[in-house]
């Protein structure tokens, strides 16, 4: 990815909660990443949107902030991190509407070849998980660090 990231700052010892501020015309915008852990299992559901009042995280909100490569850069660096960190453990993740899904594919279609040297990725398609291939619809995504 081609875009500089911005700044995280880690809200937790096991690197779970991050944030950053999203700047733009719409002014300082603070964007929340989390990572939860699904039941007793190594898969971590990727969580990204709006830090609300109250701290926790919007999945719906629209910032239209004009920066949306620079905030997926950030997003896709935090999964980074947390994988160097946690080299077992599965990311996934999926839009809060399908316009965010297609958002998410398009920016792993454009770095693919990139992505694939260290993670592999899958796909979920309806109720099935396979191996990501490019330009075919996925309802959601797993990316795993290549050992």
């Amino acid at each position: 990815m081609k875009e500089e990231p911005y700044e995280l700052s880690n809200n937790s010892a096991d690197n779970c909660e991050l944030e950053f501020t999203s700047d733009g015309p719409k002014g300082r915008i603070i964007k929340r990443i989390e990572f939860r852990r699904i039941g007793h299992t190594d898969y971590f559901e990727l969580v990204f949107g709006n830090k609300t009042a109250e701290g926790k995280v919007d999945v719906y909100s629209v910032s239209d902030n004009g920066d949306r490569d620079k905030v997926l850069r950030t997003v896709a660096d935090a999964v980074k991190d947390f994988l160097n960190v946690y080299p077992k453990r599965i990311v996934y993740f999926t839009g809060s509407t399908p316009v965010r899904t297609r958002l998410y594919q398009i920016a792993i279609n454009h770095n693919f070849y990139e992505l694939i040297q260290s993670y592999e990725i899958f796909a979920q398609q309806h109720e099935k998980i396979v191996t990501y291939r490019k330009n075919v619809k996925a309802d959601a995504f797993y990316i795993v660090k290549r050992q």
